[in-house]
C-alpha cells in the first residue's frame, strides 16, 4: 500500500489519455480540463462527494478510461460511500483485469461493507504483487478476525520479513501477539528524527492499533486510537486515501451507532 502525495499524476493521466484528438474533439478536451481542475480543487478541500460527482461527468465523456473509475472509487471511499466505492473498483477490474491484484483500496471498502471473506480474498490477491507489505497483512488479519475469530486470524497472519517503513514490523508483531500497543507507540516515538517523521509514525501506529482493536471487537479502544491518528498533528497528506483512513473509520463506525 502507499500514500499518493498528489492527485495530479492520475488526474493528468485521465486528461492525457485522450490527448491524440481531432479538431472536433477540442470541445471535449476543454470540458475535461475544466473538470480536472474542479476535481482537484474539491478533493483538496475534502469535498469527496462533490469530487465523485465531477468524476461521474468525466466518465460520461470518457466511459472506457479505468483510471476515472479508480479515482472515483477512492473518492467514494473517502466520502464513506462504500457500496459505490466497491462498484467503481469492480468496474476498474472489468475494464482492466490486470489491475485486480493491485486494488488494495477495494479491500478496505469491502471491510467496511462487512464483506469480510471478499476483503480477505482481495488482500490475498494483493499479496502476489506486494508480498512484504505489513498493511496488506493486517487488513487481511482484520477481515479474517471478523469472519472467523481473532485467534484464527493470528494463526493465519501473513508472514512478513522486511517492511522497512516505521513502525510496520512492530505493527506486525502486535498482530502476531509479540508486542503490545504501548510498545508499538514507544518504538514509533523513539524512531522519529523530526516532527514530520513523528507525525507520520504516530499516525500509522495509532491507526493500526485502532484497527487491531476493531478486529478484536473492542470498539471504544479502537475509536480512541482512530481519533488520535486523525489528530491535526499527523503529517500524512490529508487529501489522499491513506491520509483519510482514520477519519473514514470514525465516520463509518459512528454511522453504525446511530439509532435506526
Amino acid at each position: 500500500m502507499y500514500t499518493r502525495t498528489s492527485l495530479w499524476p492520475i488526474v493528468f493521466g485521465i486528461l492525457l489519455a485522450g490527448s491524440m484528438v481531432t479538431a472536433q474533439d477540442q470541445e471535449t478536451m476543454r470540458k475535461m480540463n475544466e473538470l480536472r481542475q474542479s476535481l482537484v480543487n474539491q478533493a483538496e478541500l475534502g469535498e469527496y462527494d462533490n469530487a465523485s460527482k465531477i468524476l461521474t461527468k468525466i466518465i460520461e465523456l470518457r466511459p472506457d478510461d479505468f483510471r476515472s473509475y479508480m479515482l472515483r472509487g477512492e473518492m467514494n471511499y473517502m466520502a464513506g460511500n462504500m457500496e459505490q466505492s466497491v462498484t467503481d473498483f469492480d468496474k476498474v477490474i472489468e475494464l482492466a483485469p490486470e489491475t485486480e491484484a493491485r486494488l488494495w483500496q477495494r479491500g478496505l471498502a469491502l471491510y467496511y461493507m462487512e464483506r469480510f471473506d471478499d476483503g480477505a480474498s482481495q488482500f490475498e490477491v494483493h499479496r502476489t504483487v506486494n508480498g512484504q507489505d505489513v498493511e496488506n497483512a493486517v487488513w487481511h488479519f482484520a477481515c479474517k478476525a471478523r469472519s472467523t475469530s481473532f485467534e484464527q486470524a493470528q494463526k493465519e497472519l501473513m508472514p512478513i520479513q522486511n517492511d522497512p517503513r516505521v513502525p510496520m514490523m512492530q505493527v506486525h508483531e502486535l498482530y502476531s501477539g509479540e508486542m503490545t500497543p504501548e510498545e508499538v507507540l514507544e518504538f514509533a516515538t523513539e524512531a522519529a528524527k523530526d516532527e514530520r517523521s513523528l507525525g507520520r509514525y504516530k499516525y500509522y501506529a495509532h491507526f493500526y492499533i485502532g484497527l487491531y482493536y476493531d478486529a478484536k471487537g473492542e470498539a471504544d479502544k479502537a475509536a480512541e486510537h482512530m481519533k488520535l491518528a486523525a489528530a491535526e498533528d499527523n503529517t500524512i497528506p490529508k487529501h489522499t486515501l491513506m491520509g483519510q483512513v482514520a477519519n473514514v473509520h470514525i465516520k463509518m463506525r459512528s454511522t453504525e451507532e446511530e439509532p435506526k
